[in-house]
């Protein structure tokens, strides 16, 4: 049986063990939690966060166990930080002396030692994989056999990051403990500088490259494996760091961590494992066009009456609908038609006129605005005319409170309704934004192509500022706008 062989049936045995669909969905389901907890402590170790930004999950079941408290995150760190110790130490005792010994042959043939350890990570990367519990154990009581084996190869300048590294990933300083320790002295010096990261004192570099030399050995294996599996691992994440978001977990660290940690990773996957990347991607693409499609929609041929999808318009719109008072409709718009109640009623005066400016200065519409400024003449219109004509005031009382009526359903309730859906609008494209950070694609939304790079465009960058300036702007308008109870009758 020959290399390649043997490489298949191991990428065959890599997929989810066969069994119920309740099972394979447990089992990708604890997969993305380990990806997730090792993320965890990488982010711990180059940004100084908090272990749990993502909250405490089982490893074993993957149930939410809630936040982190802040006594236990320490106690936590420790604990993941001496497992990872634990794990990188003995995956690199099993495949140090194989390795070595393979470069110590290459090198008498005249090799160079970095191809021969590129084309062994791929090898090193998956029999790595599989090690458990069982065999660290082992390697654990076969530790005098190797490093009396390994006695002969730490002659040769192997880099143990060339295993889990990829060139431009790997420490751009020279690491003399990396390069000529053997890997029993690596682990107690590990160990040993374990005190310092968790520590007062300033990080370690050495910290900082092993945990994400653990990270790229987690997740380069992914365009090793087969395209179903690699779907199913990347759904299963996508979903797990999806639940997480609803315990309002920081949104920057995750889009932080996301960005340094997964995106670049995402360069090394396939073309068909890229290709149904695009396709998740896709189908977070139409269900915004859905949603954008069910908002209300003004054009110039109709009026301005907004259909009001339940799903999103708080309860207060229909709440709103139901309390419209032809008496307290009069006395708000008199206040806006005959300037002499100001100075009667100078803070009722003062709020109803801002409602007004705010109704007018906010990017509303073209019809909308159209419509609200001629029933707002009429309804000035009319108060004059009550005014000036003492006979037919009966009528001139009718027709403004018919004009304010129709003003009031037409231009308070349908710019109510404008507002919550432009708000709600803003925050879902900015949800999914956040979401397609978390699948390691940026800027995806406000692009015809995927850019598959660790940064915002400047154009985005524009774009986003853009949405949330009139964000703030509509809710500052809805704020007015519900500080007029007493005068509107909500």
């Amino acid at each position: 049986m020959d290399a390649e062989e043997k490489r298949q049936i191991d990428l065959e045995k890599m997929p989810p063990p066969r069994g119920t669909e309740l099972e394979q969905r447990n089992y990708l389901r604890i997969e993305a939690v380990k990806f997730v907890n090792l993320a965890n402590a990488a982010t711990y170790a180059h940004y100084s966060e908090h272990l749990s930004f993502f909250g405490d999950f089982d490893d074993r079941t993957g149930a939410h166990r809630g936040p982190d408290k802040e006594k236990t995150i320490k106690r936590k760190l420790q604990s993941t930080i001496r497992e990872l110790n634990r794990i990188f130490a003995m995956e690199m005792k099993e495949q140090g002396p194989r390795i070595r010994a393979t470069a110590t042959e290459m090198l008498d043939n005249g090799d160079n030692i970095s191809e021969t350890s590129d084309s062994s990570s791929a090898e090193s990367r998956l029999s790595a994989h599989s090690g458990s519990y069982e065999s660290d154990v082992q390697s654990e009581t076969n530790r005098s056999v190797d490093e009396d084996s390994r006695g002969a190869s730490e002659q040769a300048e192997f880099n143990p990051w060339d295993t889990y590294l990829p060139r431009e990933l790997r420490p751009a300083y020279n690491a003399p403990a990396a390069r000529h320790m053997s890997m029993a002295k690596y682990e107690k010096l590990i160990m040993k500088k374990q005190r310092r990261w968790l520590g007062q004192g300033p990080r370690s570099e050495f910290s900082t490259d092993l945990f994400l030399a653990i990270i790229y050995k987690q997740t380069a294996e992914w365009h090793q494996i087969s395209e179903t599996h690699l779907g199913n691992v990347l759904q299963a994440t996508h979903h797990f760091i999806g639940e997480a978001l609803e315990h309002n977990l920081p949104k920057d660290i995750r889009v932080k961590v996301m960005r340094y940690i997964i995106s670049p990773r995402l360069h090394n996957l396939q073309k068909s494992a890229r290709q149904r990347l695009e396709e998740l991607l896709d189908c977070h693409r139409k269900e915004a066009h859905a949603f954008l499609d069910a908002l209300p929609t003004f054009t110039p041929s109709e009026e301005p009456t907004v259909p009001i999808p339940t799903s999103f318009i708080s309860d207060y719109v229909s709440k709103l609908t139901g309390s419209v008072q032809s008496d307290k409709l009069h006395n708000f718009f008199a206040k806006l038609g005959d300037r002499g109640h100001q100075g009667e009623r100078s803070e009722e005066g003062k709020v109803a006129l801002e409602i007004l400016e705010l109704l007018l200065a906010t990017k509303i519409p073209q019809p909308l605005l159209h419509v609200l400024k001629t029933y707002l003449n009429e309804a000035q219109s009319s108060q004059t005319e009550k005014i000036q004509m003492p006979g037919p005031e009966q009528e001139a009382a009718r027709r403004l409170i018919d004009h304010t009526d129709r003003f009031y359903k037409m231009t308070v309730f349908s710019f109510f309704g404008y507002v919550n859906a432009m708000i709600v609008r803003g925050q879902i494209m900015r949800g999914l934004r956040e979401q397609i950070f978390t699948m390691g694609i940026v800027d995806g939304m406000y692009s015809n192509d995927l850019q598959l790079v660790a940064g915002e465009s400047p154009g985005v960058i524009a774009e986003r500022g853009r949405l949330e300036t009139e964000i703030e702007t509509l809710q500052h308008a809805r704020q007015v706008l519900e500080g007029c109870t007493l005068d509107v009758g909500w």
